[in-house]
């Protein structure tokens, strides 16, 4: 017979509506999707909008300080909710770094660095309004660089039901 499910979002474990306490939720990264940064190897001066203390050169975004934010429109999905996997490699001078991503009025802080390193941040949509913004956000006058920056969709497993959804 018909049975009704009691456990919300019991197949979306990314749901904010979950508290993890020393657990991540992460997804197969052999489904991550396509790049969704632009010119994240800093290649060129392009793709990004640069203000105070930014610059671009030497295949880096260099930050000498930077008290403005670094930033790239219409780069994920706010509309919908899914999971994000967002690398990085920063290099720190002084002072703190974040990125910040963008849902309508309000935005979601991802990591709090203050030392030099590669990083990995999952962050999951929340389904508001929004133009899918990603801001690279210093804190305290930032000193240093970022490059390698790298933004993909990714999925699930696939569940016993067949669906890409298990975490």
């Amino acid at each position: 017979p018909s049975r009704t499910n009691l456990i919300t979002q019991s197949e979306a474990f990314d749901n904010p509506y979950w508290t993890k306490s020393g657990a991540s939720i992460q997804g197969d990264p052999s489904t991550a999707g396509s790049e969704l940064v632009t010119n994240g190897s800093f290649a060129t001066d392009s793709g990004w909008i640069k203000e105070t203390g930014w610059s671009i050169s030497g295949g880096k975004a260099v930050a000498s300080p930077a008290v403005g934010y670094l930033y790239q429109n219409n780069v994920y999905d706010q509309t919908s909710v899914k999971t994000y996997k967002l690398t990085y490699d920063i290099n720190v001078n002084s002072g703190t770094f974040k990125f910040l991503v963008l849902g309508s009025a309000s935005g979601t802080f991802l990591g709090d660095e203050t030392t030099s390193g590669t990083y990995t941040v999952y962050f999951t949509t929340t389904g508001n309004s929004g133009d899918g913004r990603l801001y690279i956000a210093p804190q305290g006058s930032f000193n240093g660089s970022v490059d390698n920056v790298s933004l993909k969709e990714v999925q699930g497993f696939t569940s016993p039901d067949g669906t890409t959804n298990a975490y």
